[in-house]
């Protein structure tokens, strides 16, 4: 009988690396090595897909790049680990996304600040990557989307590269989804006008809630 092969998280990891080295050779980049990681969103009202962090990891092999102080390191691209549930175009765009981040951040150029608002030189780059980019609201110029040319080298590399077959078959459950429902199920919301509140929290009311609760009690107990 033969055994099914269960899958790891090194089997992800391993697949988001021949993807980026993939990509950097059908785009000519030439991007050091990044490590890659999986931590998913911390809260089921996240909706991170991924994200880039410059020289985040330390690196014993004196041929990476150096900190300013001296300390051989590596970027970081994290592929959210709950979003992994997607298409495989979805998270080859979400790679190539972090791949624009981490060639502006190479080439010494400011895409994005801490608010996460992506301006015109991240535009600039994913554009010549091979997606199209829109305005997020409050990101800026954040949203992606592969381009017609891109879907289809893209798709190639699928059918060819990886025999049609989808690599991230393993993905982190939601956080907490299940007791949030549960907890739902469980409560009702109560509307409270603002300056009712403060004035409690004023008057030294540690919870709101807790009074709530006590005063219905004791309307119930009547």
């Amino acid at each position: 009988m033969n055994e099914q092969k269960v899958s790891t998280n090194a089997d992800v990891i391993n697949a988001l690396h021949h993807m980026f080295r993939h990509f950097c050779t059908h785009l000519k980049l030439e991007l050091p090595e990044p490590v890659f990681s999986l931590i998913p969103n911390r809260s089921s009202r996240a909706g991170y897909l991924g994200w880039f962090a410059q020289g985040s990891w330390k690196d014993q092999n004196v041929n990476t790049e150096q900190d300013p102080n001296g300390t051989h390191v590596r970027s970081e691209i994290n592929i959210a680990a709950d979003k992994l549930d997607r298409p495989l175009m979805d998270i080859a765009e979400t790679v190539l996304h972090e791949m624009a981040h981490y060639k502006n951040n190479v080439d010494n150029v400011s895409d994005c600040n801490r608010n996460q608002y992506h301006n015109m030189k991240f535009k600039k780059t994913a554009e010549t990557m091979g997606m199209d980019v829109t305005k997020m609201g409050r990101y800026g110029y954040a949203h992606t989307v592969l381009n017609e040319e891109a879907k289809v080298w893209v798709q190639k590399y699928i059918s060819e590269h990886l025999e049609g077959k989808n690599p991230f078959v393993l993905s982190r459950m939601g956080p907490r989804s299940k007791t949030t429902t549960a907890w739902r199920e469980r409560h009702k919301t109560v509307l409270v006008k603002k300056e009712i509140f403060e004035a409690l929290e004023e008057d030294g009311v540690s919870s709101v809630k807790n009074l709530v609760e006590d005063l219905l009690l004791k309307y119930l107990d009547k």
